[in-house]
């Protein structure tokens, strides 16, 4: 346990090796350093959102402005079709892409672990018989 201010917290249980860090329902138990990126670390676009806040010497303008007329610059000057997307990506979000996914494979889930060793034996020499196939045919498994 640790003593943190007046409050006592649990430590993290370990099971074998590993530490078990979250309860039943999948959330952080107390005590849990949590995740995230190590103290201390670099993070580069913290460090760019803070130049880009920045404005320069003898200027009016941030450097998020002199970037964004740049982009616009490109895309209407330009005609950057690039740019443009970008632009409209920006503001209203990426298109919603959708997956038409049609299975039509069905499978038996074997019952016991005898059964899935079965079927992967039965799958490894129905492969083992197609490339001796192929070996006596002339062809390679590259072809």
């Amino acid at each position: 346990m640790a003593k943190e201010g007046n409050e006592i917290k649990e430590e993290p249980k370990k099971n074998g090796t590993k530490r078990i860090d979250r309860d039943e329902k999948g959330r952080f138990i107390q005590g849990n350093p949590g995740g995230g990126r190590p103290k201390g670390s670099v993070s580069v676009v913290e460090a760019i959102k803070r130049k880009l806040k920045e404005i320069p010497k003898d200027s009016k303008k941030s450097y998020l402005e002199y970037l964004t007329d740049a982009l616009f610059s490109k895309a209407i000057k330009d005609k950057d079709i690039n740019a443009i997307k970008d632009i409209i990506n920006r503001v209203d979000g990426m298109p919603k892409q959708t997956i038409d996914q049609n299975i039509n494979e069905t499978r038996e889930i074997p019952e016991s672990i005898e059964e899935l060793e079965e079927e992967a034996v039965r799958i490894l020499d129905e492969v083992a018989a197609e490339r001796e196939n192929k070996k006596h045919n002339g062809k390679t498994d590259k072809e």
